[in-house]
């Protein structure tokens, strides 16, 4: 295995030859995250994958975004929400998050780089593990989010309703079959979901900011 700091361009750069597909993973994970945290591994780390990946020919990047890009629609109940809606980030993680959307749609557009990213929602391999409904609505069992991202990874084609692209730029909002959902299949309709009211919470996550490759 080889890794990288996200922060150090030619670092990123040279695990970047002879790559078909990228699928950013490494970040700063948390909504508690400091500007610190999340400056070098979200936005610095995040424009060198994509500018790695221009500048080696790579076909695509599948990018790990997150369901706090739109968490104040959660905080004034404002449901269903989709990726048609515009970004309300709830934190300066969901902000960095909204910004590598953003950063990805302008190395599409300036670039022809095909860029996929995925709104996770919130993993667990347990949603009966948390009383908090919100999160369980959002729940993305660990298999399913493998899953979602071999399939975007091998992808050559538009896929999902729960999207907005443009040619081959995707935003995708990824959970786990559920009992309710805070997010939109299909372009926002009138009323709120059944989702009772709940607080919105996550556990904290480590925040790597390395990038591995390897098998």
């Amino acid at each position: 295995m080889r890794e990288a700091d996200l922060t150090d361009y030619d670092e990123v750069r040279a695990l970047m030859d002879g790559v078909d597909t990228v699928v950013h993973l490494a970040g700063a994970a948390s909504p508690e995250s400091t500007w610190d945290d999340v400056l070098g591994a979200n936005v610095v780390g995040t424009r060198n994958v994509l500018e790695a990946a221009r500048d080696a020919g790579v076909r695509r990047v599948v990018y790990a975004s997150s369901n706090h890009v739109l968490g104040m629609y959660d905080r004034d109940e404002q449901w269903p929400v989709g990726p048609t809606d515009l970004p309300r980030p709830d934190s300066l993680y969901g902000v960095t998050k909204v910004f590598g959307e953003t950063l990805g749609r302008y190395y599409h557009d300036a670039h022809g780089l095909s860029v996929l990213c995925l709104r996770i929602g919130w993993v667990s391999p347990d949603p009966t593990e948390t009383d908090v409904e919100l999160l369980r609505a959002m729940w993305l069992s660990e298999d399913d989010a493998e899953r979602v991202f071999a399939a975007r990874s091998r992808s050559r084609t538009s896929a999902t309703a729960s999207t907005t692209r443009s040619r081959t730029t995707q935003t995708v909002a990824g959970t786990s079959r559920a009992r309710c959902s805070s997010w939109a299949t299909a372009p926002r309709t009138a009323g709120p979901t059944t989702c009772p009211r709940a607080s919105r919470s996550s556990p904290a996550a480590p925040a790597p900011r390395r990038l591995a490759e390897g098998s």
